[in-house]
């Protein structure tokens, strides 16, 4: 990206007129340890906590203020830039007769996101353009934008990210900018080495030089970016003083151990639909169909971290069982199933989810296929079928016939899969091309099986051209009631 390139450019080049410095946690008046992040344990979010803009450019007059930060990091495999802009509209308490006021932003820059690989990359620029440009109102719909994305599920938004981003390197194209403070900083893992492992807490940018800046007096107070008394000891909570005369950005890095869980909707959705399931006692297809369901969602979420993939499907699992041998039970949220003490594992379920976090690591399309597939060389035509049921049960045809497919093809003599994988197959004529009528009856009868099965189950049915003719308990008892079988569809509906 062309922006991202250019700020980095800049920032390299301006490095000496910019003072940066993570605060140690002693600097700070609560809750930051300092303690680098292991890759896939842990959540993060970046926050602009607080700015200032100094004297020393001729503020809306001859120029306004723009901000724009773009934090990059890995999502599910995948790179992704969430960028921000703040036009002069949102830096309303600020004007050419109160510069140097320091205003309280508290903007977070990234939705919840777990840091599972990779690196964090975060870009800041603070902007002067031209007062005479007329793109100001472009920047704020822009912004406007850029504010929909630090949501808890960014699955739900993630496609506007690149436009946005794109959309902010076109606005800055069209008017004369000039970067007037710039940070840029690349985060590794614990295991990076160095002194830019990601860890939480407060960092800022200034606009000064090293001689200008006593580092050691800087301090943290109230999400604040003061002055105060040097060392280790709490001195500075009680003596601190607003940093003034500096135009500067002060960023904290958030780290949370638990994810909010009830933003996942997707997964949410998926376990009240298993606790709805086995309240109606419908016990197979949440065994069959909902928890493997379960378990891929939760393996392919990109807003998942990896130290809470076993947990999340164990506590799951564990729940739903014990709800099922009580027959009933009090619907629970997911914050609420995640607050439970994690379940003993067998060495069978170990095994599969070890499998599942192999193949997700590696190759999502076929980790799919595994969860579709597995242990299909051991079931019996009984499991198939039950299978089958269940899908049936809550009206997934396709699945249905995705299994009856497979059934066949492990037990193509067995009568029951048969019957199964000619009801549920894909609609398809054998007829010679010269009887359009013949081939339009047999179609017509296979819709009304699959319009209709749910009514009939348990019966044969003969079916005519897409009309019931008859319907009883045994096929005995249906070909009695029929006077010609000829181009009569007769089956038993399960």
């Amino acid at each position: 990206m062309k922006l991202w390139q250019s700020v980095a450019e800049s920032v390299n080049r301006e490095a000496k007129k910019y003072k940066t410095l993570f605060l140690p946690e002693y600097r700070v008046d609560v809750g930051s340890s300092g303690t680098p992040i292991q890759a896939g344990e842990a959540y993060c979010r970046i926050w602009l906590v607080e700015m200032s803009l100094a004297k020393d450019v001729d503020w809306f007059k001859q120029r306004y203020p723009v901000v724009h930060a773009a934090v990059r990091f890995d999502r599910g495999g995948k790179s992704v830039t969430i960028p921000y802009i703040a036009a002069p509209g949102n830096l309303k308490e600020l004007a050419k007769d109160n510069l140097d006021r320091v205003i309280q932003y508290n903007y977070p820059l990234t939705p919840l996101f777990p840091f599972n690989q990779g690196l964090v990359e975060l870009q800041a620029g603070l902007f002067s353009i031209s007062a005479s440009d007329p793109i100001g109102k472009l920047i704020e719909t822009i912004g406007r934008f850029s504010k929909l994305l630090p949501v808890p599920e960014l699955s739900k938004v993630i496609d506007l990210a690149d436009p946005v981003y794109r959309g902010i390197e076109d606005l800055f194209d069209l008017g004369e900018r000039r970067l007037e403070l710039g940070y840029h900083q690349t985060f590794s893992d614990a295991d990076g080495g160095g002194s830019n492992t990601l860890k939480d807490g407060y960092f800022v940018a200034i606009l000064a030089e090293d001689s200008e800046i006593n580092t050691s007096q800087l301090c943290v107070v109230n999400d604040s970016l003061r002055i105060g008394s040097p060392g280790s000891t709490r001195v500075f909570v009680r003596d601190g003083k607003p940093l003034e005369g500096y135009s500067y950005m002060l960023f904290r890095l958030e780290k949370r151990i638990a994810q909010d869980w009830e933003s996942l909707t997707s997964i949410k959705e998926l376990v009240d639909q298993a606790q709805d399931a086995i309240s109606a006692g419908k016990y197979e297809p949440v065994k069959t169909l909902l928890l493997p369901a379960i378990k891929t969602a939760i393996y392919r979420s990109p807003d998942v971290a990896k130290c809470d993939r076993k947990p999340m499907v164990l506590k799951i699992e564990d729940y739903l069982r014990e709800i099922g041998l009580q027959s009933k039970g009090e619907r629970r949220s997911l914050y609420s199933i995640m607050q439970r003490p994690l379940p003993p594992i067998d060495d069978e379920t170990e095994a599969e989810l070890a499998t599942l976090e192999k193949l997700f690591a590696n190759n999502t399309s076929t980790a799919l296929r595994h969860l579709s597939t597995i242990n299909t060389d051991n079931k019996t035509a009984e499991r198939f079928i039950r299978e089958m049921d269940a899908a049936l049960d809550i009206g997934d045809w396709k699945t249905a016939q995705q299994i009856s497919i497979e059934a066949i093809d492990h037990y193509p003599d067995h009568q029951e899969i048969n019957r199964y994988a000619y009801i549920l197959a894909p609609s398809k004529v054998t007829v010679s091309p010269s009887d359009p009528e013949k081939r339009k009856n047999i179609q017509a009868s296979r819709k009304w099986i699959r319009e209709n099965w749910q009514k009939y189950r348990g019966n044969w049915v003969a079916v005519k051209a897409g009309e019931l003719l008859a319907t009883a308990k045994s096929f005995d008892e249906l070909v009695v009631q029929l006077e010609d079988t000829q181009g009569t569809l007769l089956t038993v509906i399960h």
